[in-house]
C-alpha cells in the first residue's frame, strides 16, 4: 500500500499519541526506507521537529541526518532548492549539517 509521505508522518505523529505501537513502528520503518534526495532535507526537519519525542522519533532523526550527511552531494545537485529552504527557514539546522559533513 503506498501512502504520500505527508500523511504518513502526520499518521506516525497520531500512532505516536494515540500509542498504536505496531502501526507507528511500520510508518517509522517506511519514513526511513523512503529516504530520497529529494525528501530527505523536508525529512530531516520533520523528524527534528519531533525530537524528544521518544526513541523511534530519535532513530527516525539519527538515519535521517546520517543519510543527509552522506549524500549531500547528490542532494546539492538534485534537490538544492531543498537545502536553500533549509537554510533559510531553520539556518541553525543548516549550520549544524553543514558542519557534520565539513567534519566527515
Amino acid at each position: 500500500m503506498e501512502v504520500e509521505e505527508e500523511v504518513l508522518f502526520d499518521l506516525a505523529k497520531l500512532c505516536d499519541q494515540y500509542q498504536v505501537e505496531r502501526l507507528f513502528t511500520h510508518c517509522m520503518h517506511q519514513l526511513t526506507k523512503g529516504l530520497t534526495h529529494q525528501n530527505a532535507v523536508t525529512r530531516l526537519v520533520q523528524a527534528h521537529a519531533c525530537e524528544g519525542g521518544g526513541d523511534m522519533w530519535g532513530k527516525l532523526q539519527c538515519a535521517t541526518w546520517r543519510y543527509v550527511a552522506r549524500n549531500f552531494k547528490g542532494i546539492w545537485r538534485d534537490a538544492q532548492p531543498t537545502l536553500e529552504r533549509l537554510n533559510k527557514e531553520h539556518g541553525e539546522l543548516f549550520l549544524q549539517l553543514i558542519d557534520g559533513v565539513l567534519r566527515k
